[in-house]
């Protein structure tokens, strides 16, 4: 996610990191510190501005901003816009690095989701609104994911928010095939205390 830091420590001055993007399990920014002198410049704030691809080459990160962009419904057609990432078609399984489309792993949430079907993308769609990030590693694989032999896509959902939010998209095939598709996400305060 997108994260406010404030990195404090003595005889540095204060330095404020504003909208940096935290991924799981990869290394995010150094934060450069600024020696204390006698003439001090107070707070030093820095803007993080996301680049346009990942520099490591191992995959790529979404956010809920360029998912939310992105005119696709489905996870696999998002993880196939990755580099290393194929898929046959619109729908199907996405095949990584050269592997088997079953051995690409799913997580949602730190848990293992089973690619399983034809095409091994069963039970791994959700809606768009209700994702918060998707990693894609297609290179250089943790040894903490194991049983894999493809690539990762790591899913984390939003959390609970504070104000309640949703989305809600209804689309319909103007190709003659009478393809239609409803799906929604509603997010919010899991437990509101009334103020008396």
């Amino acid at each position: 996610g997108s994260y406010n830091l404030s990195v404090q420590y003595t005889g540095y001055a204060k330095t404020e990191v504003t909208a940096i993007m935290v991924s799981n399990g990869r290394a995010t920014q150094n934060v450069t510190m600024v020696p204390a002198s006698a003439t001090t410049l107070g707070v030093v704030t820095i803007v993080y501005k996301k680049p346009p691809f990942n520099k490591d080459g191992i995959g790529t990160t979404y956010d809920r901003k360029d998912i939310t962009a992105l005119a696709t419904t489905e996870v696999t057609d998002i993880g196939s816009l990755t580099p290393g990432v194929y898929q046959s078609q619109r729908g199907k399984g996405a095949s990584i690095g050269g592997a088997r489309k079953t051995g690409t792993l799913y997580i949602v949430d730190g848990v293992q989701v089973q690619n399983i079907g034809e095409e091994a993308n069963t039970g791994i769609n959700m809606s768009q609104g209700s994702i918060e990030q998707m990693e894609v590693i297609t290179s250089g694989i943790p040894a903490k994911y194991g049983d894999v032999s493809g690539g990762v896509v790591n899913i984390t959902s939003r959390g609970v928010q504070r104000k309640t939010t949703g989305s809600l998209r209804v689309q319909q095939s103007v190709d003659g095939y009478n393809n239609r598709l409803v799906n929604f996400s509603v997010a919010g305060p899991l437990y509101k205390k009334k103020k008396k």
